[in-house]
């Protein structure tokens, strides 16, 4: 048998206590209307009536109960009475005895108890057996691992995929709870992916530091940099052109050194050729022609 969770004691307040301020704004109201002598009197008396009780009742609601207590670090509180019966609904009217975690409903609070508490429920899952309940009342399925009955929710029922298919093992959670819960499990599946993408982002970092300190302790690379940037805006003229394209303007000088070099060349592979046998110089037909016009005004002039 289940303890009840409230226990009914005795107290005792004084008379200046606030449990009875409420009640001495109404009683004081009261008598104030009776003896007022004109409707004007009693409308302010009301009016100032509901004033004070309005203030009073704004005071906010304290949860003290330990499960809040533990999860939050301090009691939490709440505007008004509606605020905290919602609250003690949500998360203090099904909760495990065994373990503490509260849940939306006494359906998904017995659904918790079979499958993680029961003795007997794990006795049969080792033996192979199907103790995971579909979450519909209605359906007696069972299934033989919470990934079946996830994708039965899913076909059969339409449940949407987002849905918190664990709520049966964490209970009721709040959105930022169950984002880092989320996070924790992609985490615990790539370890590898995450560590990699971490060192990825301190190498980066690092590489950018050390760049941004050479270049500003370094006044050659800034000198460099600009001598670079001075170079790529230099105009060069069209007459000037660098490989293929035009004709080079160096043609005969370029022929005469290649004869050179060949010449020398030919005299360092055979020394004794250019030592025994002096370079004989035989004229072209144009520079015999040239030489007997030359002999032959000569010979006319005489």
């Amino acid at each position: 048998m289940v303890a009840p969770i409230y226990t009914p004691t005795k107290r005792i307040y004084s008379c200046d206590d606030d449990f009875f301020k409420e009640g001495n704004i109404a009683l004081r109201a009261y008598w104030l209307e009776r003896d007022a002598a004109a409707d004007l009197d009693i409308d302010m008396i009301r009016q100032e009536a509901t004033t004070l009780t309005n203030v009073f009742n704004y005071r906010p609601i304290f949860c003290e109960l330990p499960s809040c207590i533990h999860r939050h670090g301090e009691p939490i509180a709440f505007p008004s009475l509606s605020a905290y019966e919602a609250h003690y609904e949500a998360q203090h009217r099904n909760t495990c005895s065994i373990c503490g975690l509260p849940f939306p409903g006494s359906h998904w609070l017995q659904l918790h108890l079979d499958e993680c508490h029961n003795v007997l429920n794990q006795i049969r899952k080792d033996r192979g057996e199907k103790i995971y309940e579909c979450y519909v009342e209605s359906c007696n399925k069972q299934f033989s691992t919470p990934k079946m009955r996830r994708l039965h929710l899913i076909d059969k029922h339409h449940y949407p995929k987002f849905f918190p298919f664990d709520l049966v093992v964490t209970g009721t959670l709040s959105i930022a709870d169950r984002q880092q819960r989320r996070q924790k499990g992609k985490s615990r599946k790539n370890p590898n992916q995450h560590h990699t993408t971490k060192i990825i982002k301190e190498s980066v970092k690092e590489a950018d530091n050390i760049e941004t300190h050479s270049l500003s302790s370094d006044p050659m690379a800034m000198d460099i940099d600009a001598l670079t940037t001075g170079i790529s805006r230099i105009n060069i003229p069209s007459s000037i052109s660098f490989g293929r394209g035009r004709k080079s303007a160096w043609t005969r000088s370029r022929q005469q050194h290649d004869i050179n070099h060949t010449g020398n060349a030919i005299s360092k592979n055979n020394p004794s050729m250019s030592d025994t046998q002096p370079e004989i110089f035989k004229p072209n037909r144009r520079q015999r022609r040239l030489a007997d016009g030359t002999t032959r005004t000569t010979m006319d002039i005489e």
